[in-house]
């Protein structure tokens, strides 16, 4: 009753403050309510701008090191911090079952696959051990949502967590690496003094005040996920445009705007301007009393929305969980005082938090004249800071600088920048490059044959993942895993490997990314200095992107397809027209051209050199591309492709295929009239020398999805899908599913450690031995 008392009368003194009531030393206010000319002015200053009605604090408190130090450790309530750490544990472990599968562990990391880490020395542990590995992160964020072990689990999460992230960089986006940072900063904060079961084993923890910074650094690491993406929006050219997102008004989440506008202001207003408009005014919103729920219900129908459009995890379901951290710090005690008082008993308190934490600090004025539990309170007058206090201080300060700054900082290293900068993860500028692959050849040669020898873009790679090929560092860590394994293949040193490679950003022509006469394997590499073999993209001709769209708008009209192509002077491209294409024609559009018939010796060769200029392509043959202008030659590739397969042909197809040796078969027939395509367009293709072209085959094609094109007039993630609570139903459902076969996965895992013999081929025999439905058989 005593702590009780105290407790009611903190928040008493404190409400009267903050009302102005009584002053910070205690002492009774008095208005002099004859002076209205004061108060008028007052009023007048107050409306300009109150930083206590956006933040929670005064200018008084933040204009000195040690009031901003005494104002981080002010004590705040636990139970804002509680409910966050366990919903964001619920969707970590549910992102167990998504990008961070605990079923994909057992081929992931296989040694036959080439490997992305950020730092060469990071390698991955046997299969086996990577299986355990994912299975104790799932087992973290369940007791990291329960609240167990808190401190350990978050720890051991993190560890492992970060050393995954770190071994594969393609899989690298922004809200990967948010996960990793909040998992971090949980191990810091006291997230187990709230709704845990830590909380009912140490009673000290239950209710336990906690410092302000732990509320406050969790809601600065949110808001610079919104506001660095906004200031990355409104300063790129290309978003602001509406050049990025092209394309997705015609998704059925965007309806009720098709009512007053049309598809191409969809995707400027609302898609471009809106989400900028988002990301960089609502964040401020949440932190004001008057404005957050309208901010956070739009935002939560943003992310929403993106959760239907993109398939991007549980990014967009964090994010809606984590928006309550700008609400005051005990709103999940006013939101339980709704509840019957039957039903609050299995609940968490609803009583004000009445444990003091001794790390934080009290104002003594609080406790002035109270009589009751006078050690306790004198302890709380008494504590004064120390050079802790402005030791965490001052590591605060330095991590909000660090996370303001890294943004920014792809500057100082030109090395791991091509068209975009660095490393795709660690920017905020979620959605802003879309690119589009339109070719790439990679070839070889060795020290004993003088010919040149060429290989699938996905050779060695465990999944069809372009991604290594817009960063230098992976690119090189590529070029050296091939160089590897080709060796040990065929036996001879393998001396040059160079790449060719073709992208459209943003809508802009296609053209090369990189010299494809640079030797990749003797190329000099610093993150400090930008990699010789990265072309520049041609900027100079971004202004054509409208122009580009009209042209397209009316060639397809005729259901003819067309490829835009920019190439530097001096260059050529060898092109090869697969038999399906017809009618196949080429234009340029600018600089000069000839145009080389290789198979067709006798065909004289055509320049091309007046703007609209054009000459036939025959289907089946080859042909090169040579630019004779001192400008970028442009030009446009018209043609009629036969039949595609289709979507609903694809995942039909896909659903019939019966794994062998955990791979998926890709050496059957397609219906007749079908065929099967390469990766990019049909426009271009890569033919292996015919002595060895069977042998590379096999050994390098080996997914099925890899060798299979299919296009929709939407696109992937542009379909419809089910309703909301079927969606639900579906995610629940799956994640039992994956869960039951994970747990096969790691029942085989942990046998093969224990009896000395790990490895993949004897996880992927053992579990397609039997279906999945037959998991407890297996124990």
């Amino acid at each position: 009753m005593k702590q009780r008392k105290i407790i009611k009368r903190e928040i008493d003194v404190s409400d009267k403050i903050n009302n102005n009531e009584i002053s910070e030393n205690g002492e009774a206010v008095e208005k002099n309510k004859n002076n209205k000319k004061k108060d008028k002015q007052r009023d007048k200053s107050d409306s300009k701008f109150d930083l206590k009605v956006w933040l929670g604090f005064d200018w008084t408190e933040i204009n000195s090191v040690s009031a901003f130090t005494r104002l981080l450790f002010r004590p705040t309530d636990p139970a804002s911090i509680g409910i966050i750490r366990f919903a964001f544990g619920l969707c970590m472990a549910m992102d167990m079952f998504g990008e961070r599968s605990v079923l994909a562990a057992d081929y992931q990391y296989d040694p036959d696959f080439c490997q992305f880490p950020l730092f060469d020395f990071i390698k991955p542990l046997p299969v086996d051990w990577m299986v355990v590995l994912h299975y104790v992160m799932l087992v973290c964020s369940v007791t990291i949502a329960l609240g167990f072990m808190y401190r350990i689990t978050c720890i051991a999460f993190a560890i492992i967590y970060w050393y995954v992230f770190l071994l594969d960089t393609l899989s690298w986006n922004n809200h990967s690496y948010l996960y990793g940072i909040i998992i971090t900063l949980l191990i810091f904060i006291d997230g187990n003094s709230y709704c845990s079961i830590d909380s009912l084993i140490w009673p000290r923890l239950r209710n336990r005040q906690i410092p302000l910074w732990n509320l406050g650094l969790l809601r600065f690491q949110i808001f610079i996920v919104y506001f660095i993406a906004g200031i990355k929006k409104v300063t790129d050219y290309d978003w602001m445009m509406g050049y990025s997102m092209i394309g997705l008004s015609s998704h059925w989440v965007f309806t009720p705007f098709k009512l007053v506008l049309s598809n191409e202001w969809v995707d400027v207003i609302i898609i471009h301007w809106g989400g900028m408009v988002l990301d960089l005014i609502f964040p401020f919103f949440l932190f004001v009393d008057n404005t957050r729920v309208v901010a956070a219900f739009l935002l939560s129908m943003f992310h929403a929305m993106n959760s239907q459009i993109f398939t991007i995890g549980m990014f967009p379901f964090t994010m809606i969980a984590t928006l309550p951290i700008f609400a005051h710090s005990d709103w999940p005690k006013h939101f339980i005082k709704q509840f019957p008082k039957g039903l609050r008993y299995f609940l968490p308190t609803v009583l004000p938090s009445d444990h003091s934490n001794d790390i934080c600090i009290y104002n003594p004025n609080v406790y002035r004249g109270c009589k009751l539990n006078k050690m306790e309170i004198k302890t709380k007058i008494n504590r004064q800071l120390s050079w802790y206090h402005y030791a965490i201080a001052l590591l605060l300060v330095t991590f909000a600088t660090e996370q303001v700054f890294l943004p920014f900082s792809h500057s100082l290293t030109p090395g791991c920048n091509t068209w975009s900068y660095g490393l795709y993860g660690y920017s905020w500028d979620m959605m802003m490059k879309r690119w589009q692959p339109q070719h790439v050849k990679i070839s070889f040669t060795n020290t004993v044959e003088e010919k040149m020898w060429f290989l699938k873009q996905d050779a060695f790679l465990r999944i069809s993942n372009q991604r290594f090929l817009l960063n230098p560092k992976t690119l090189l860590q590529h070029a050296h895993c091939l160089q590897d394994k080709l060796e040990n293949i065929f036996d001879k040193n393998v001396t040059s490997l160079h790449y060719d490679v073709w992208f459209s950003l943003n809508r802009r022509f296609q053209q090369r990314m990189f010299d494809p006469q640079a030797n990749i394997l003797s190329a000099n590499w610093s993150h400090f200095a930008r990699f010789s073999p990265v072309l520049p993209i041609l900027s100079e001709l971004s202004d054509w992107r409208n122009k580009l769209e009209s042209l397209k708008h009316e060639i397809t009209k005729n259901n003819f397809t067309v490829t835009f192509v920019a190439d530097f002077p001096g260059m050529k491209l060898d092109n090869f027209l697969h038999s399906r294409i017809i009618n196949a024609t080429v234009e340029l559009l600018q600089g000069s051209v000839i145009v080389e018939f290789l198979d067709d010796k006798k065909k004289p060769n055509v320049t091309l050199i007046t703007v609209g200029s054009e000459v036939s392509l025959p289907s089946g043959e080859y042909h090169t591309m040579h630019v004779t202008s001192d400008v970028p030659a442009c030009y446009m590739y018209k043609y009629l492709e036969k039949e595609k397969i289709s979507e609903n042909l694809f995942n039909n197809l896909r659903r019939a295929v019966t794994h062998n040796n955990g791979t998926t078969k890709s050496n059957f027939d397609l219906p007749a009239g079908y065929f099967k395509a390469s990766n990019g367009d049909a426009l271009f293709q890569e033919i292996l020398p015919e002595d060895k072209g069977a042998i590379l085959q096999d050994v390098f094609e080996n997914n099925f999805e890899n060798n299979v094109k299919f296009e929709s007039n939407q696109g992937w993630y542009l379909t419809a899908t089910k309703n909301w609570l079927q969606g639900i139903k579906d995610i629940v459902r799956q994640c039992f599913a994956d869960f039951l076969d994970g747990s096969w996965r790691l029942g085989i895992a942990l046998r093969n450690i224990a009896n000395g013999a790990p490895g993949k081929h004897n996880i992927v025999r053992d579990y397609y031995s039997k279906p999945p439905t037959m998991v407890s058989a297996r124990f």
